[in-house]
């Protein structure tokens, strides 16, 4: 009631004004600031003053004459106020009275309207909360996040609205060695000969900021029971396969056990045999006797260029099958000396080869074939290889790159200011070899412009004041 009378008093004071010549300044009406002048804003009328909605007032609170409609004068409005009222009249309608201000009005706490405004700078600072904890996501995290809260307000419609944001930081802490989760032991072992117990435990710590389980040993005193194992059994390594005879291939092999057992409360070591059966590969086609050779026979060879021959005999061996020891007739064969013929067959030809070039830059090339001719050579009949060559088909390689792309002369980066990020280049200059009447002679000139970027973060650019660059500009960039 009180905002509102206010306003009627400030209205209806410009239009007394304007009737006096005082109030010249030119606005228009208007329902929201948006409609008037930047360097205006939008006020709402009241009785039969003014327009409906408002009139555009300058920021000095000056308002817009020009807008006023004297045909509206004398008529009723809404809040059925008399509309004639004058000045003084406003005035003392425009103070608060006792019976206009209810117990809610008086409260504070929550009731209270938000506060008029034109501008961010008549509405309350932003303000920050206390940090949070340090939160983190893994046990033995050494990063985590910190949050709070930031209050601020803003001029929105010429009234002050309030918003609270969340803001957060980055924080640490130490976790290297410190427990990531429950400790666990496996189960104690029997009491050993030497009069003691052992099991393993598991811890999981931090380390490198990851957890692991570091596993320890933890021992205490025991005594044993007689007759009692009290000590895990050990094995020494199986001995050798022995077999009865040079075929059979099953045998047996033995190793050494050591049981610890405990006798009149102290643990001793028992120790036995242990045999198992064992196997071989088959023993088929082993000798099992001394072998009986016939005489030679005739050497002879097929081939007529041969300067050697074969020959055989009988061999009469002993031989395992199936474990057992067997008699085996068989023939031996060797090489013998034989007077070599002169011819052994005609000549042959491959297919002539892919056409080749010595160069990139070769305008003409060569392929080949081999001729095998059947020659009798040492006693015996040898294909000797010939290779035949002609020229094959000619091209034209000019202009052919022939080798690599040289940087001949390197462009320079310009740049204006120190802080510059990039600058403008000159470019590089490129020679390449090219072909040319069949010889790697010629080149090929281009020009490449190089990509002009520097980082200049941190770099001093500001005289005698302390300044640095800092993403191209000195200093902070605005």
């Amino acid at each position: 009631m009180f905002s509102k009378n206010v306003a009627t008093l400030l209205f209806s004071t410009c239009f007394f004004a304007l009737v006096l010549s005082a109030c010249t300044t030119s606005t228009s009406e208007c329902r929201q600031n948006s409609e008037c002048a930047p360097h205006q804003y939008c006020a709402s009328g009241s009785g039969g003053v003014f327009f409906e909605g408002g009139i555009c007032i300058n920021k000095d609170r000056t308002p817009n004459t020009d807008a006023l409609d004297a045909s509206n004068l004398g008529q009723d409005t809404d809040n059925d106020e008399d509309s004639s009222l004058s000045p003084d009249a406003l005035l003392a309608d425009a103070q608060p009275e006792n019976n206009d201000i209810t117990e809610s009005d008086s409260d504070d706490s929550d009731t209270t309207p938000p506060a008029e405004c034109i501008s961010n700078d008549e509405c309350s600072a932003s303000s920050e909360g206390e940090w949070g904890e340090c939160t983190f996501e893994l046990p033995c995290d050494t990063e985590g996040v910190q949050k709070r809260d930031v209050s601020s307000a803003t001029c929105e419609n010429s009234v002050c609205i309030s918003a609270t944001t969340t803001e957060e930081r980055a924080c640490t802490r130490e976790t290297e060695n410190i427990a990531c989760g429950q400790s666990t032991n496996a189960e104690w072992s029997e009491c050993s000969y030497d009069g003691k117990k052992t099991r393993q435990t598991f811890a999981p710590t931090c380390k490198n900021s990851v957890c692991t389980t570091a596993v320890g040993v933890e021992e205490l005193p025991c005594t044993c029971t007689n007759n009692a194992s009290c000590g895990g059994v050990t094995y020494g390594p199986w001995k050798s396969c022995k077999f009865e005879t040079t075929c059979a291939s099953t045998g047996l092999q033995s190793r050494e056990v050591k049981t610890p057992t405990c006798t009149s409360g102290a643990c001793s070591i028992v120790v036995s045999q242990e045999q198992k059966e064992c196997n071989r590969e088959s023993t088929d086609g082993l000798s099992c006797g001394q072998k009986d050779f016939a005489n030679w026979g005739t050497c002879s060879n097929p081939n007529a260029c041969a300067s050697t021959g074969t020959q055989t005999r009988q061999v009469e061996s002993f031989i395992c099958e199936n474990d057992t020891c067997k008699t085996n007739i068989a023939t031996e064969t060797q090489n013998c000396a034989l007077t070599p013929k002169p011819t052994c067959g005609n000549a042959t030809y491959s297919n002539w080869s892919t056409c080749t070039y010595a160069s990139t830059c070769a305008n003409s090339g060569n392929q080949s074939r081999t001729k095998t001719t059947p020659t009798c050579q040492n006693g015996m009949c040898n294909g000797v290889n010939t290779t035949e060559t002609r020229e094959c088909g000619t091209r034209n390689t000019d202009s052919t790159v022939c080798g690599d792309e040289k940087l001949v002369e390197a462009g320079k980066c310009e740049y204006v200011f120190i802080c510059d990020n990039s600058g403008n280049a000159t470019p590089d200059k490129y020679v390449t070899p090219i072909c040319k009447a069949g010889a790697c002679t010629a080149e090929k000139i281009d020009y490449k412009f190089p990509k002009c970027t520097r980082n200049t973060d941190g770099l001093p650019c500001g005289g005698k004041v302390k300044a640095f660059c800092n993403h191209g500009c000195c200093g902070i960039c605005e």
